[in-house]
């Protein structure tokens, strides 16, 4: 069984903040993409696994 994975997008990020915005992500555990918008700011994608759920479907598969 797969691991719980939740999406978070965030729209027209200025290019200044994209960054910061994607550190802030990835430091929660996130795996993270930007796109550029023809508007010249960026989406951020998040998506985040939820750990609780992983391990407990590793230990369920452990003990087969």
């Amino acid at each position: 069984m797969l691991p719980m994975q939740k999406e978070r997008s965030l729209t027209d990020i200025p290019d200044g903040e994209v960054d910061e915005v994607v550190n802030d992500f990835q430091s929660e555990g996130a795996k993270t993409t930007k796109e550029l918008q023809p508007n010249g700011n960026w989406t951020v994608r998040a998506i985040f696994f939820n750990p609780d759920e992983f391990q407990k479907n590793m230990s369920s598969s452990s003990r087969s």
